[in-house]
């Protein structure tokens, strides 16, 4: 058990002071700076939301994100059957000018600067009961399946950030 909180102290000192806010959306100007398409809602609108993805796409957690599933679980203290995962298209974020942008999610004004254009990294998809990922990126598979858990567990605030849980991405 020492050697959980140890890791965890570990991750909110390294990782926390980057991750905590989730605005910014699609990176670029240092740092990851994502968004998630539930956390943006307040910022982006109804736009945003648009494109739904299929959920018969959904697949299975692949073996190689179970080790991020795995981790997820424990840090945040929460259980439930792994989700199932959509890949979609992958596209350049405005911002980052990385390919870690879902394709198929409209970009939006940043939270954080709405005079900049954001993409999606990732989203939760509760009527598929899966996180949607891009199909060259999982960098956002822990926010989602944080989103996720708390759904699952019945919290009522899991479309929010602001839980202990977000520690853990």
């Amino acid at each position: 058990m020492r050697k959980g909180w140890k890791l965890l102290a570990f991750l909110i000192a390294a990782v926390g002071p980057t991750s905590m806010g989730c605005g910014g959306g699609g990176g670029g100007g240092g740092g990851h700076n994502t968004e998630s398409s539930v956390a943006a809602l307040s910022s982006a609108g109804a736009a945003e939301m648009d494109s739904q993805p299929n959920c018969g796409s959904a697949i299975s957690l692949p073996s190689d994100l179970q080790p991020v599933w795995t981790e997820t679980e424990q840090c945040t203290v929460l259980s439930a059957e792994s989700p199932r995962v959509i890949f979609s298209p992958t596209v350049i974020c405005p911002r980052s000018g990385e390919a870690h942008c879902l394709a198929d999610v409209p970009f939006f004004p940043c939270s954080d600067d709405p005079s900049q254009t954001c993409g999606a990294i990732g989203r939760f998809v509760p009527s598929c009961g899966a996180i949607e990922l891009p199909d060259q990126y999982a960098g956002a598979a822990a926010h989602e399946m944080i989103h996720y858990l708390l759904k699952a567990n019945g919290h009522p605030d899991w479309a929010q950030h602001t839980g202990p849980e977000w520690v853990c991405q």
